[in-house]
């Protein structure tokens, strides 16, 4: 017969895999998902190459052709070869705007069901006020020792916004709305307590990267801490008289390490 421990360990290693493979196909997707973007190519007859978007094009006359050193003027005389080919990119684009992120979290660390992860969905919306700063606020499905409706707001700040990895710090603060007005409570000694759940403070710090597939949408890879508060009332039994002696708050403190995985959209 398997042990609980043995049960919990072999729990935790196949959800620990799936988030991980579910990462590696992501990362190995990136190239397909990612956008096709025009690339010109002018070849001149002295041996030049000059790379580009062409705009316009004026038979017997010249070629305007856009880059990163701005727009040159070439004189058909001087062209040997054009070529028109698209590329992908995988860079984010910089303007500002909404967006969104949707993501699944695994959240580690020791509790009643031993060290099987705690799972956690949300989803954020807010603005991106630069290529670094944005920030919004989400919601999401998490189960403890009841369903809760966590509430949240949100901050993220990129370090770097224009390269193949996008490293961030994030950091999330709010609550959690149980969504049972009722606990059972806890079996002990064949008595079952009920009592009114109550919501509490979460804070949730996080420092990740983002891939992009896109100029559009990337994925988001973090870890962190998280701290969330709940509790719920129990009635006390005077076990001598028989007697109920009123109630009491039980509170309990998830403090977890937890990897998020996230899809990016701006």
């Amino acid at each position: 017969m398997v042990s609980r421990f043995n049960q919990t360990a072999m729990q935790t290693g196949i959800l620990t895999r799936v988030l991980f493979g579910i990462v590696g196909l992501l990362l190995l997707a990136g190239p397909v998902f990612s956008q096709k973007v025009r690339q010109d190519m002018v070849l001149l007859k002295n041996g030049e190459l000059v790379k580009g978007s062409i705009l316009s094009r004026d038979p017997g006359n010249t070629v305007r052709i856009e880059n990163a050193c701005g727009i040159r003027m070439i004189s058909y005389a001087e062209i040997d070869t054009i070529i028109s080919a698209y590329t992908r990119s995988t860079r984010f684009s910089n303007t500002k705007g909404i967006y969104n992120l949707s993501s699944l979290t695994l959240l580690f660390g020791e509790g009643e069901d031993g060290f099987v992860p705690l799972p956690s969905l949300t989803t954020t919306l807010g603005y991106r006020f630069s290529g670094r700063f944005m920030a919004g606020a989400g919601l999401g499905f998490e189960h403890y020792k009841w369903p809760v409706l966590p509430l949240f707001v949100e901050a993220r700040y990129v370090f770097r916004n224009n390269d193949v990895l996008l490293p961030f710090v994030s950091l999330r603060t709010g609550g959690a709305v149980p969504l049972v007005s009722r606990y059972d409570g806890d079996y002990y000694y064949g008595n079952v307590s009920q009592g009114k759940t109550y919501g509490g403070m979460m804070v949730n710090p996080e420092t990740g990267f983002i891939v992009p597939l896109s100029e559009k949408t990337g994925i988001s890879v973090s870890v962190g801490y998280f701290h969330q508060r709940l509790s719920y009332e129990t009635q006390i039994f005077d076990w001598r008289f028989g007697t109920n002696s009123g109630t009491r708050r039980i509170y309990t403190y998830y403090n977890r390490i937890n990897l998020r995985l996230g899809l990016f959209f701006i």
